[in-house]
């Protein structure tokens, strides 16, 4: 095969995933719409890390560091190229911009991986076939072709897992060089755990291929010591993690909630269930391993038994997956065993390849199982589609609503949720609950959207963007509207009830109304506004007043006085914010001491 021709064969896969991501892009609704978890955590910790301010990050679960780094270089690359003002104003004034610049070079990157993957397999003499079905692993499943449209840790496994590839095709390939195959097996692996847990099954693919004892210590060693660097940002928080992942290991709810329960059998058993429904070719598969270790147990050529130990090594991967999700069930917890379907189908063409005589049979029988899975993920994408555009067109129904029917001057009253939204504010109210220091963000924020107002879990208390603390009696009191988006599993009459109880104690009357409602979805937006008030109401706003004034007085005070406006232009560099932020910050820090 000549340059040309080589190279347009390996480019297809990767112009097929290039051409899928931009579909995606196309396709969907803005992310804070769809889906604001785990995305606009990751996209507050990213920009926590394009900052420099590892300190400050607040989500620590999975760990999840090497996406939160990743995100981090790309808000700063696209601000390069691409900002409006301060990196910090421009991400929260525009966060559908960065969340798909991070989306779109996840999947530019992944082809990039792709092609190199037929460019070093050419090298090695594999077959062209066989390198195919190493590029196609991503169209092995319906949950990865999905994946596309999130910015999510089981996403960037998809990445870590083309790295695994690489390395195995450079070093471990016919086993060209065991001992460094092993030191850079052990800092892809430790790269994949680092960014979530349930990758752990894969530690022990590496050890299948890796020749003898010795490299295989230098493998865990490696991969031990690159796990603690590439968690490096969090080192500080790594008991809070350890303590995250003992509540999972403990309980059988979500997220280390439920009973303390470590093994409940019923609910695993039904999990199993559920995920060789989901996953017909799951099932198809195990039973072509079984079948392929009795195969290669009677034969008696040499080299067999290495195909043996790698065979039920995958089988051993597989069942250990499921029994780490089985517990707490999500069918995209399956991840790391989907992102490797290509790689173990294209072991077992190497397996045929020896078993086989006629080159015509060996290439049949390798593409049974990927033909098979393309065929499931194809009905499964069909069937998804659909729903999905419907979903997509009820959320844009109400989208549409807020963008055109609700001033910037009204008041939405946030409950902070990972539940996504048809207003922006909404996600980064929840990628706020997972950043350390929000508070050194507020002027920004209040710049973005000054009428954020947040329910903390309780009644008698509520913030400003979960920052500074605001009277919702005062709220109540300036007349606009308040609006509350309510969901089945909001708890949004608890909300309106503050308001209700907040406009009773000033002698408030109010006008509640839903201004929006889809029956399909139980979706809702309420609003509330004052309509007329007593001399009841006065005290509580004469407060604010007070205090607003105490703000404006202690800013004067500040800008003033040399040597105390030198010492906040101090705080502002250190903070890397900006000094007319960091003189507010102050003066509400100083107005609200007794």
């Amino acid at each position: 095969m000549n340059f040309l021709k080589r190279n347009f064969a390996i480019a297809i896969i990767p112009l097929l995933v290039v051409a899928w991501g931009i579909f995606t892009y196309l396709f969907f609704d803005p992310f804070y719409s769809k889906s604001s978890d785990p995305e606009f955590p990751y996209l507050i910790n990213g920009l926590n890390c394009a900052i420099l301010k590892f300190n400050y990050i607040g989500h620590i679960d999975h760990p999840g560091t090497p996406l939160q780094i990743f995100n981090g270089l790309v808000i700063r690359m696209t601000h390069l190229v691409s900002g409006n003002g301060s990196i910090v104003q421009d991400v929260f004034a525009r966060p559908e911009h960065y969340m798909n610049a991070i989306s779109n070079s996840m999947f530019l990157i992944q082809a990039l991986l792709i092609f190199a993957i037929g460019f070093i397999g050419f090298k090695r003499n594999i077959p062209f076939w066989q390198i195919a079905i190493l590029q196609a692993g991503c169209f092995f499943n319906d949950v990865l072709i999905w994946f596309f449209s999130r910015v999510s840790p089981d996403r960037f496994f998809m990445i870590a897992g083309l790295i695994f590839i690489l390395i195995y095709l450079k070093h471990g390939y016919e086993n060209r060089s065991s001992r460094k195959f092993a030191v850079w097996s052990g800092v892809a692996m430790a790269f994949g755990l680092a960014i979530k847990i349930n990758y752990l099954p894969l530690l022990i693919l590496p050890l299948l291929l890796i020749d003898g004892n010795k490299n295989r210590l230098i493998y865990i060693g490696s991969g031990i010591v690159s796990f603690f660097v590439f968690i490096a940002p969090i080192i500080n928080k790594f008991g809070d993690f350890r303590r995250f992942i003992t509540g999972i290991f403990k309980h059988d709810g979500l997220y280390g909630g439920g009973e303390a329960n470590v093994l409940n059998f019923q609910k695993m058993m039904d999990s199993a269930s559920e995920i060789f429904r989901l996953n017909p070719g799951l099932f198809v598969l195990i039973a072509a391993l079984i079948v392929l270790i009795v195969i290669a147990i009677r034969k008696r050529q040499e080299g067999m038994k290495s195909f043996v130990f790698l065979f039920a090594g995958f089988l051993f991967i597989i069942a250990l997956q499921m029994l780490m999700v089985s517990k707490h069930f999500k069918n995209y917890y399956l991840a790391p065993v989907f992102i490797m379907y290509g790689f173990m189908f294209f072991s077992i063409s190497l397996f045929l390849s020896k078993i086989m005589v006629k080159k015509s049979q060996v290439i049949l029988g390798s593409f049974i199982l990927p033909l098979l899975f393309l065929f499931f993920t194809a009905g499964r994408v069909k069937d998804d589609y659909i729903l999905i555009s419907k979903l997509i067109g009820q959320r844009e129904k109400i989208k549409t609503f807020v963008d055109t029917g609700i001033a910037k001057a009204d008041f939405w009253f946030v409950e902070p949720t990972w539940e996504s939204g048809p207003y922006p504010e909404n996600a980064l109210v929840y990628g706020l609950s997972y950043c350390g220091h929000r508070i050194d963000y507020l002027p920004q924020l209040m710049e973005v959207n000054p009428n954020i107002i947040t329910y903390e879990g309780n009644p008698d208390e509520v913030k400003l963007w979960r920052g500074a603390p605001v009277s919702l009696d005062s709220v109540v009191a300036t007349g606009k509207n308040v609006h509350i988006y309510s969901t089945p599993d909001r708890h949004a009459p608890v909300l309106l009830q503050m308001v209700k109880d907040a406009a009773i104690r000033n002698n408030i009357q109010l006008l509640v109304d839903t201004v929006f409602s889809d029956s399909e979805t139980k979706n809702e937006i309420i609003r509330v506004k004052a309509t007329e008030s007593g001399s009841g109401w006065q005290p509580s706003y004469t407060i604010a007043n007070e205090r607003q004034s105490r703000i404006d007085g202690f800013v004067k005070a500040i800008k003033s006085s040399p040597e105390w406006l030198k010492q906040v232009e101090a705080k502002a560099i250190e903070k890397n914010i900006s000094l007319d932020s960091m003189i507010l910050l102050d003066a509400i820090w100083m107005a609200d001491q007794k």
